[in-house]
């Protein structure tokens, strides 16, 4: 009955661990059991000692086979790296080639058209820009005039705000420095969303008549030229002519416009009405979308303006149109189709390597057909004809990528 029992559990086990490992420690226990007088309870607890053994070992051996077969498999890949260079060179640098050129332009790609801008909500953000329907030129920057009537009148933006560049020397008890930045209508930070790390940005009560001069410095400028002084904002500096007080720092990284460095930013104002002559300055303007407008409809809206001043001031507003550009877009103009063209072109590029480099390991193949064969008539199993293979083409796969990267 013990036996029976005892030959009813080994039956759970796979038929390899029962008939190699179980049945015959089994007999040895059943031998000692009936030469050594071993009490029935101890041979029992031996039997289920033995068949968790045989279990554990039934699960840990393919593991350390499959280990070990890695192994071999790598080593031997490395030996045919060494007999056949030649081989090896020509699919790493066709794959190097392939990646290579799919990392660089996707790394382009990823920046230009992928990266979202350093604003709150940027796809909002939109430049409002000038052309001239006689001459087809166009500007980035619109008249004072056209811009304090463009602000009172349009209704697709939360607000419209103007800037332009600026640049001048930053003076202190150390050697003079080019500062660059721009000059900003208080809106510019609520229409980017833009929060200071430090301080404040601009009010209404800094850019009215006599009001002390002020200005925002960015976080790299207050740390390589303002020793990162916690006390900043109680500090003032000198900018060209002038002194201005610090009222607050920019947050890391924080740069309009987007294509030169922000070191300084100094309150500007325009007038409440537009002057007579309304060709007697120049701003660029930046708006955020109302919620629910799109940037066709804001396009549209700026175009019946346009018309409206021609109609209102033909002497001066004639043939100038205005219309909507994307934060987005105005940074990269005509660039968005080539990019996207050239990075499907290296796609293809990647797919001839790999296909180049599966023609090399066919062919190459095919000059194994006769090891292939021995192996197969060993007794090898397709699955290990296949892995040494498989590993082969990973590490030169790993090393053409590490190279194209």
């Amino acid at each position: 009955m013990r036996k029976s029992w005892a030959h009813r559990l080994g039956a759970l086990l796979p038929d390899a661990a029962r008939h190699e490992l179980f049945l015959p420690a089994l007999a040895d226990l059943d031998h000692d059991r009936v030469h050594r007088s071993i009490s029935a309870w101890r041979h029992g607890l031996a039997v289920i000692g033995l068949y968790f053994d045989c279990l554990r070992l039934q699960v840990q051996a393919p593991r350390r086979d499959l280990a070990a077969m890695f192994v071999r498999d790598v080593r031997q890949s490395f030996r045919i790296f060494r007999r056949e260079p030649g081989f090896a060179a020509a699919a790493i640098v066709m794959l190097a080639l392939g990646i290579g050129a799919n990392t660089a332009l996707f790394a382009v790609v990823e920046a230009a058209l992928l990266r979202p801008l350093p604003f709150a909500a940027s796809d909002e953000v939109v430049l409002i820009k000038h052309r001239d329907t006689g001459t087809g030129l166009t500007k980035s920057d619109i008249a004072i005039g056209d811009f304090v009537d463009l602000a009172a009148r349009q209704q697709s933006f939360t607000a419209l705000a103007g800037y332009y560049p600026y640049q001048g020397v930053l003076s202190g008890d150390e050697e003079p420095v080019r500062v660059y930045g721009a000059l900003m209508t208080p809106a510019v930070f609520t229409v980017l969303g833009a929060q200071p790390a430090m301080g404040r940005f601009f009010t209404a009560e800094d850019v009215r008549e006599g009001a002390p001069r002020v200005v925002v410095v960015s976080s790299e400028l207050w740390r390589t030229q303002l020793g990162s002084d916690p006390a900043v904002l109680s500090r003032s500096i000198q900018v060209g002519r002038d002194r201005y007080a610090v009222v607050g720092v920019t947050a890391p990284g924080f740069r309009f416009p987007t294509t030169t460095p922000t070191d300084v930013i100094l309150p500007t104002r325009v007038p409440p009405a537009a002057p007579a002559n309304r060709r007697s300055g120049w701003m660029y303007a930046v708006g955020r979308l109302n919620p629910g407008v799109t940037i066709d409809r804001a396009a549209a809206e700026f175009s019946a303006l346009s018309q409206q001043f021609e109609r209102e001031f033909l002497t001066q507003n004639q043939g100038s149109q205005y219309y909507t550009e994307s934060l987005r877009d105005s940074l990269v103009g005509d660039t968005r189709r080539p990019l996207i063209m050239l990075l499907a072109a290296v796609g293809f590029v990647l797919l001839i390597a790999c296909a180049n480099v599966g023609n090399l390991l066919l062919a190459r193949s095919l000059g194994r057909q006769q090891e292939l064969a021995m192996r197969l008539g060993r007794g090898a199993s397709r699955t290990r004809l296949i892995a040494p293979m498989l590993t082969e083409a990973r590490g030169r796969s790993r090393v053409g990528g590490a190279a194209g990267v």
